[in-house]
């Protein structure tokens, strides 16, 4: 087994592809149309885009960089 960094938005975002391999796999399977389909996971995806980028560039309390 792949050993996983302890980085919360790591395992986050590789469960997230995961579950989407999954459905895209169930969506071809069931001759799904592939532009819904992409446009679901596309939707479906914001929130985690959202996620990462607010917990990337979350500000700090740091005051040594104050400017």
């Amino acid at each position: 087994m792949i050993k996983i960094a302890a980085s919360k938005r790591l395992r986050f975002s590789i469960a997230v592809i995961i579950v989407n391999f999954l459905i895209g796999g169930f969506g071809i399977y069931h001759v799904a149309d592939l532009s819904d389909l992409g446009m679901f996971l596309a939707l479906s995806n914001s929130p985690l885009y959202v996620y990462i980028l607010g917990d990337t560039f979350r500000p700090s309390n740091n005051k040594k960089h104050e400017i």
